[in-house]
Formats: C-alpha cells, sequence, structure tokens
C-alpha cells in the first residue's frame, strides 16, 4: 500500500465491519473482563476515534473528536498506553498491561494477545511506510518486545518476551532474540504422531497434485503423501507443474528425490497454466489411457497437509458405502479446528442469504446454507471441496472429467452433481482428517483486511455452473437475488456508518460479469 492510501484510510472507520461499535466494546469488555483493564480504556478510545471518522459531516463529527482527544489524553496520562485511532484493531485483542505501551500499527488482527511494556513502530508512528507493522491474526506479543519497521508479523505467530523484531515473521513461528530469529515452527508437532498401524490397503490409488507457484508448500504436501505409502501400498503420485514460469519442476524433481519417492511419484510439465481443472485433467487423461487403470485417484492442493491414515480412511470408507464415489474429509483451516467440507447446491435462496449476510437471515435461510457443519459421522452431501477429493475410477469412465471451461471455482460443484445425476454419491468422511493452508495455492487466504479485486475466474466459472445446469432464466434470479442482498446490506452499512469489507469494486464487477458476460476479461 502506497503512502497516499494508507493516509486516505485515516479519514475512514476501520473498526471491525461484522460489529456495530456498541457491539465491539461490549466484545471488548468481555475479553478484558471487566472495566478496571486498562487496556480496555485504551482499546475503547481507538474504536471511539475510528468511529466517529465514519459520520460524513464534519459539524456532526466535531463533538466527537474533541471527546476522543480528551479520553486519548486521559488514558495516556493514566495508563500509559499509547494506541492511536490510526493504528485499527481487530476483534478480541487483549492488552495484559503493567507498564507502558507503544502500540503504532498499519493493523493489529483478531485475537492478538499484547503484554505490558510492548513498543510497536517507532517513536514516530505517524511513517506508514517506514516506521509501524502489521500484526496479523491470533498473534501473541510477549512482555517488553520491540517490532519496528513497516514489516509483518504473520498470523498465529508467537513473540518472545524481550524481543527485538526488525524483519518479517512467517506464520505460524515463535521468535526471540535481539534481533529476534526463528526459534520454532508452531504449525508442525514438536514430536510428530507415529502413523498409525493399519492394515494395508489393495487399492491401486494415483494422486494429483496441480502445482502452480505454491512449491514451498507443495513439499509438506507430498511428504504427507510419501507417509500415506506404509498404510496405501500401492498409491502412485503425479506432481503437474502447470507452468509456474520459473524454477519449479526442478525443485520438485528434487523434493521427489530427497523424500525417496521418486520411483513411485513423478513430475508432469504442461506448457501452459490449465487451471486446476486442466491440470488435473492433465494427469487424469493420460492415467485413464493407461493399460492398467487405478482404483482410484486422490485430488489434494498443494496447500493441503494429509494427517496420518486419512486415504486410508477415505479409502475404507468407499469400501463400507457401495455408492460414496466420491469422499471429502474432515478439513482444518486452523490447527485443531475444523471447517465445514460438506455443502448443497448453489440455489437462489443461498445466493439471497449470501448477498445480505445477516444473522437473522441466515436462520430463516439455514435449510439452503450451502456450508454444512462439520459433524462427528459419516454422511452423504451434495458435494465436497476439490482440496482434497477421493474419485473412484468408475466416476471418471461415466461422466468424464472436469469441464475444463472452470479455469477456476466450481468444476469440483460441476463434477460431484454430474457424478450424482448418474447414481454416484458424495461422501463426508469424518475420520480423515487434512490441513488445508487455505489460500496457499490461489493467494487469497488468511487475510482479514480487505481483499483484492475477486479475479474475474469466479464470476465466470460462477455464470458457468448455473448457466450450464440451470439455464438462463435460474441464472438471472440467482443473480437478482444475491445483487438484492448484497445492495440490501450496502445500505444497512452506509446507514450504521460501517465499511465494506468487500473485495474492490466486486458491486461493479459483479453486475458488469451478469449483465454484460460477453465483456467479460
Amino acid at each position: 500500500m502506497q503512502e497516499a492510501e494508507f493516509r486516505q484510510l485515516w479519514s475512514t472507520n476501520q473498526n471491525p465491519d461484522d460489529m456495530g461499535f456498541l457491539a465491539l466494546v461490549r466484545e471488548d469488555l468481555r475479553t478484558h473482563e471487566g472495566l478496571t483493564a486498562q487496556g480496555f480504556w485504551a482499546l475503547f478510545a481507538n474504536r471511539l476515534g475510528n468511529w466517529r471518522m465514519g459520520i460524513r459531516w464534519s459539524l456532526l463529527r466535531f463533538p466527537f473528536s474533541l471527546l476522543y482527544k480528551a479520553l486519548a489524553v486521559w488514558v495516556h496520562w493514566t495508563t500509559r498506553i499509547e494506541l492511536p485511532y490510526i493504528a485499527p484493531c481487530g476483534r478480541r485483542v487483549r492488552i495484559w498491561h503493567h507498564g507502558g505501551c507503544v502500540l503504532g500499527a498499519r493493523h493489529i488482527g483478531d485475537d492478538v494477545q499484547i503484554r505490558h511494556n510492548v513498543t510497536l513502530g517507532l517513536a514516530n508512528h505517524n511513517d506508514p511506510i517506514h516506521a509501524i507493522p502489521t500484526i496479523e491474526e491470533r498473534v501473541i506479543l510477549g512482555a517488553g518486545c520491540v517490532v519496528v519497521g513497516a514489516i509483518t508479523v504473520g498470523h498465529d505467530s508467537v513473540v518472545a518476551a524481550n524481543a527485538v523484531v526488525t524483519q518479517d515473521v512467517p506464520p505460524h513461528t515463535l521468535v526471540g532474540g535481539i534481533p529476534a530469529r526463528v526459534l520454532k515452527r508452531l504449525d508442525e508437532p514438536a514430536e510428530p504422531e507415529p502413523f498409525p498401524d493399519l492394515d494395508p490397503t489393495p487399492e491401486r490409488v494415483l494422486a494429483v497434485v496441480v502445482n502452480y507457484q505454491t512449491t514451498e508448500v507443495a513439499k509438506r504436501c507430498l511428504a504427507s503423501l510419501a507417509r500415506e505409502k506404509a498404510a496405501v501400498p500401492n498409491l502412485e503420485v503425479v506432481v503437474v507443474e502447470n507452468a509456474s514460469g520459473d524454477d519449479s519442476a526442478a525443485l520438485l524433481h528434487e523434493e521427489l528425490e530427497r523424500l525417496g519417492i521418486s520411483s513411485w511419484a513423478r513430475v508432469v510439465e504442461s506448457e501452459t497454466n490449465l487451471g486446476f481443472a486442466g491440470g488435473n485433467n492433465l494427469a487424469l487423461r493420460s492415467a485413464l489411457e493407461g493399460e492398467s487403470p487405478h482404483d482410484a485417484y486422490l485430488l489434494v492442493n498443494p496447500d493441503v497437509e494429509l494427517y496420518g491414515g486419512a486415504l486410508h480412511e477415505m479409502l475404507q470408507v468407499q469400501a463400507r458405502e457401495p455408492r460414496a464415489s466420491l469422499v471429502g474429509p474432515a478439513t482444518e483451516l486452523r490447527r485443531g479446528t475444523l471447517a465445514p467440507n460438506a455443502f448443497r447446491y448453489p440455489c437462489v435462496m443461498n445466493a439471497f442469504s449470501g448477498g445480505i449476510q445477516l444473522g437473522i437471515v441466515h436462520r430463516l435461510l439455514a435449510k439452503w446454507d450451502p456450508r454444512l457443519p462439520p459433524q462427528p459421522h459419516d454422511h452423504e452431501t451434495d458435494w465436497i471441496s476439490g482440496g482434497c477429493m477421493l474419485i473412484r475410477h468408475s466416476v471418471l469412465e461415466e461422466v468424464g472429467l472436469f469441464d475444463e471451461e472452470f479455469f477456476l471455482y466450481f468444476e469440483e460443484v460441476d463434477l460431484c452433481r454430474r457424478a450424482r445425476a448418474s447414481g454416484h454419491a458424495c461422501w463426508y468422511a469424518h475420520k480423515a482428517r487434512i490441513y488445508h493452508e487455505a489460500g496457499a495455492a490461489t493467494g487469497m487466504g488468511h487475510e482479514r483486511r480487505r481483499a483484492k479485486r475477486m479475479p474475474k475466474w469466479w464470476f465466470r466459472s460462477r455464470r458457468h455452473y448455473l448457466k450450464k445446469h440451470h439455464g438462463v432464466l435460474y441464472l438471472a434470479s440467482c443473480d437478482l437475488a444475491f445483487l438484492m442482498g448484497r445492495l440490501t446490506k450496502r445500505l444497512i452499512q452506509l446507514l450504521t456508518l460501517r465499511r465494506t469489507e468487500d473485495p474492490e469494486r466486486f458491486l461493479s464487477d459483479f453486475t458488469r460479469h451478469a449483465l454484460l458476460p460477453s465483456r467479460e476479461g
């Protein structure tokens, strides 16, 4: 972000979008466990300073500006905490205060914990380019630590007490020392759990990994597939290098050699970026044309790590359930926390609900909600994510490969729908578990702040899916329902002085793709 853009944000309300001012204050009060917590009052002043910037008319804003300035001075004098409104804070930020804090930041994410005597940024916190850092979600800042410069402290990381941080902190790490360095990875068990003692399965399985500029995260994926070989001895792996335009192919070959799996894993290079559907089809088409077909195909994103025995369990579900031709595992987007991986098909009702995104509407339309909460048992569902999907050979024989009109997004929804129409079923395997570093493969994950423009592939794929399976009139109905919901949400945001969290130009892009599909691009 350039300095001019950064300074422009100071004239807007940068409080979290999903709660009003009073609801935020109540949540902050619960987080700090009472009015006597000094950190609560520092955060209250910060919230007030941001809220008043959402008042459009300067005359109405003026008295609240006076109140904010007086409160900020009082907080600084009584608590020795300096937290200006230009350091926007996410939800459930906890300031454990027992001494002075100087907290200048471009952004402090959700669930951040700040211990006493923490310093963020240089003395001049008004220098947005060279002085102040970004603190992502779920970071713990130890007592007396100093974080300086326009750097990022990655999500789910810990800065040790008295550390001096002068460069980016990777997500899921513990850093300490002067200057700080990475002491430990927090997303990897200190002692890897032993692979479960499982009876080997006889099925021949081909795992397909499509890589596009994700070589580093793909290494962890390949290591997890290498472990599955003990329980699925007839496992093979194909990595499709999807024209990354760098040295990914050579690095992937080296990784296969390092893991000792090059005898049953190989890299296939594509001349062009074929997208998710085309990249998978490249490997699947070759396998289906082979003399000895596989029993099943595991499609797995490069940013996915299989926990021990996950593939074995998905195969067991297919063995127990004759119709379970497509199986997806329980999925963690954060370590230890399950996220939905069983879904309902897109329809008019959840298009409206997804557009307005209001709790009361979601509750009224709950039976159409596209995301099913994770269940503690195996069950059938409409569709499962293509991030990790086990497909029987018979499915691809009967319904064909992915529709390559879907470059990215909706391709697995289409395949699941075609499979179900042919008598197959999609199943959720609750005992099979994976960790999915969502967004590492697409660059759209783990980011609380407002996203860049939604890629045109999403609009194109959504349109193609609805038109293909429901026709033009139903597509128009879904577009209209979504736009009605989203315009209602925007009106509510305007009346309650909240800013939108949509990707840049999302509403205009959605409208353009809906009304002028021939001019997409």
